[in-house]
C-alpha cells in the first residue's frame, strides 16, 4: 500500500506568510525558494496550490533561514487574521467564543489540512487539543516550533476579541531557555505535560465578542466555508491525506473508529465506504503510518528501537520488531544498518 501526493492541492496561506516574514528579515529569494520551481507570484495567486513535497521543502527552507531560539515567537506574532483567508474573516466576525472555537475545529483544514483541532468539554473546562499533523510519517524536527506557533496564534486571536479569564496553556515539551519571553501571552503556561492543549474555564464560553459585528456577514461566510469544506473532502486524495494526518497525530495512541470518525465529521458507514474506495481499512492505515514513520526515524538514528516501539503505541518492542519485519522483510536494526552503509 502506497500513497503518493504529487498533485497540487495544499493552500498557500501560511507558506506565503512565512515567506513574507523571511523577506522582511532580508533573507534572500534564492535561499527561500532553493530546490523549488516556485515564485512569490505563485504563492500570492489565491488559486495556486502546492504539492506536499513543495510545502515541506518551502517550510524547511524558511525555518532554517529564520533559525533562532525564539523562532516560534517571531512567527506566531507575525501572522495576522488577514493571512488566514476565510478562516481569519470567520474568526473576526464570530459573535461568541463558542462560535470561534467551532470555526477552528471544523474549518482549519481550509487554510492548512495538516493542522488538527479538537474542542471538548470536561467538567467545567473547555479543552482545545491541537497539533500540526505530519502526514505520511515524515519525521519533522520542528515539532515543538509548530506547537508553539499554533499556541501563540490561537491565544492572540482569541484574547484580542474575547475577555477570557483563567486561560491555561500546557506544553508537552521541556521548558525552553526562552520560556519567559512567552509571558506576553495572557495565560498561565506549564511545561512537561502529556500533551499540548489550551484550557478555558467554561464560564467564558458564551462570551460575546468585544467588537460589535454584523452576524449576517458571519453567516454568509459560514455558508461559503461549509461549501469549501465539502468540496475539499469530496476529492479522494484530499480526504485520504486528512485521514493519514489524523492517524499520525494520534500515532502513539490510535483512536477507535467511533472517536476517529467524529474528527472527520462523517458517519462510520461513510468512513468504511470511503476506505473501500481506496482498497484499504483503518487498521492497515494505522500500520502503514507507523511503519512509514519508523522507517524514516531509524534512518535518522534518533534513539533506541525500544523507545521507538513504545512511542508508536506497541505494548512491547518484540511486537514492533515483528511488524516491521513483516512490512520490510528485515528487522529494524538490519534496516538501520543497511541504510547507514549507503550513506
Amino acid at each position: 500500500m502506497q500513497f503518493k501526493f504529487y498533485e497540487s492541492f495544499l493552500p498557500t496561506y501560511i507558506p506565503l506568510t512565512i515567506v513574507e516574514l523571511c523577506l522582511q528579515e532580508h533573507i534572500s529569494y534564492e535561499d527561500i525558494f532553493s530546490n523549488l520551481d516556485l515564485s512569490l507570484d505563485d504563492l500570492r495567486n489565491k488559486h495556486f496550490k502546492l504539492t506536499y513535497a513543495e510545502l515541506n521543502t518551502l517550510t524547511l527552507n524558511c525555518i532554517t533561514a529564520l533559525s533562532s531560539d525564539e523562532l516560534s515567537i517571531k512567527v506566531g506574532k507575525y501572522i495576522q487574521l488577514h493571512h488566514l483567508g476565510i478562516i481569519g474573516k470567520l474568526l473576526e466576525y464570530s459573535p461568541t467564543l463558542a462560535d470561534a472555537l467551532h470555526i477552528l475545529e471544523r474549518y482549519s483544514l481550509l487554510i492548512d489540512p495538516t493542522i488538527w483541532f479538537k474542542v471538548e468539554q470536561q467538567d467545567q473546562l473547555i479543552i482545545i487539543h491541537y497539533r500540526k499533523m505530519i502526514p505520511l510519517g515524515d519525521t519533522y524536527q520542528f515539532n515543538q516550533y509548530s506547537q508553539e506557533v499554533l499556541s501563540i496564534l490561537i491565544i492572540r486571536l482569541l484574547t484580542n476579541f474575547y475577555d477570557i479569564k483563567g486561560l491555561q496553556l500546557e506544553f508537552e515539551f521541556p521548558t525552553p531557555v526562552y520560556s519567559r519571553k512567552l509571558n506576553f501571552l495572557r495565560c498561565s503556561i506549564d511545561w512537561n505535560k502529556p500533551e499540548t492543549r489550551l484550557i478555558i474555564p467554561i464560564i467564558n464560553l458564551e462570551k460575546k465578542s468585544l467588537i460589535n459585528k454584523k452576524e449576517s456577514e458571519f453567516y454568509q461566510l459560514i455558508k461559503q466555508a461549509e461549501y469549501d469544506f465539502k468540496v475539499f473532502n469530496s476529492i479522494k486524495k484530499n480526504w485520504i491525506f486528512q485521514v493519514l494526518g489524523l492517524i499520525y497525530s494520534h500515532i502513539n495512541k490510535p483512536l477507535n473508529t467511533k472517536d476517529f470518525v467524529k474528527l472527520l465529521y462523517i458517519s462510520r458507514s461513510t468512513f468504511f465506504r470511503k476506505l473501500q474506495e481506496h482498497e484499504t481499512n483503518y487498521e492497515d492505515l494505522i500500520q502503514y503510518v507507523r511503519m512509514d514513520f519508523a522507517s524514516k526515524y531509524l534512518i535518522q538514528n534518533r534513539g533506541s528501537i525500544s523507545s521507538l516501539a513504545y512511542y508508536l503505541g506497541f505494548s512491547h518492542p518484540s511486537n514492533f520488531i515483528k511488524s516491521f519485519k513483516q512490512c520490510f522483510g528485515m528487522t529494524p536494526k538490519q534496516w538501520q544498518n543497511k541504510h547507514n552503509e549507503t550513506i
